[in-house]
C-alpha cells in the first residue's frame, strides 16, 4: 500500500508590528539615553550640555537594552508571557524617570548657581531640554504601544476540535 502524502507548505515569515514596535522603542530609548537631555547656557559659565548618562541615563539605557532583546524575542522567539511582563515594566520604568527628568530640569541650574547669591537661570541664562530625553519619551511610547499590538497571528479551530 503507497501513501501519498502533501509535502508540507513552506513556512512564511511574518514581521510582528508589536516586535518590531518594541524593538524600535527600545533603540530609541537606547540611544536617547546616550545623548544630551539638558543644556544650561549662562553668563558665568558659558554653555553646558549634560547627557542622560549623568543621572537616570544609566537606567534608562539598560530599560533600553531589555526592549531591544524583548522586542527581538517577541519577533523571533517563543510566545512567554515573562517577556512581556518585562518589557512592560522597562516601559514603565522609562517613563517614570524621563518625565521625571522632563519636568526636573530645572535642578540643572542648582548644581551651578548658589541660591544666596541672588543669580538665578532666569536673569542670566537658560535651561533647555535636550534631543535625547525627547527620544526617551517617544522610544517609550512607541514600545508601549507596541506591547499592545498582537503579536501572533491565530488560526482559527475547526469546529470539531478541542
Amino acid at each position: 500500500m503507497t501513501i501519498i502524502t502533501e509535502p508540507a507548505p513552506p513556512r512564511t515569515f511574518r514581521l510582528s508590528r508589536g516586535g518590531i514596535a518594541v524593538l524600535v522603542g527600545g533603540v530609541l530609548i537606547a540611544v536617547g539615553s546616550l545623548l544630551t537631555w539638558a543644556r544650561l547656557s549662562a553668563v558665568l559659565i558659558g554653555t553646558r550640555s549634560f547627557p542622560g548618562t549623568v543621572g537616570g541615563g544609566r537606567l534608562t539605557a539598560i530599560f533600553g537594552v531589555f526592549l531591544v532583546l524583548g522586542g527581538i524575542t517577541m519577533q523571533f522567539g517563543p510566545y512567554r508571557r515573562w517577556v512581556l511582563g518585562v518589557c512592560l515594566l522597562s516601559v514603565i520604568g522609562t517613563h517614570a524617570v524621563g518625565v521625571y527628568n522632563f519636568f526636573d530640569i530645572s535642578g540643572v541650574e542648582s548644581r551651578y548657581l548658589r541660591p544666596d547669591s541672588g543669580l538665578t537661570v532666569a536673569n542670566l541664562g537658560s535651561v533647555s531640554i535636550g534631543v535625547g530625553l525627547y527620544l526617551v519619551l517617544i522610544g517609550a511610547m512607541v514600545a508601549g504601544i507596541g506591547l499592545f499590538v498582537p503579536t501572533r497571528v491565530r488560526t482559527p479551530r475547526h469546529s470539531g476540535e478541542r
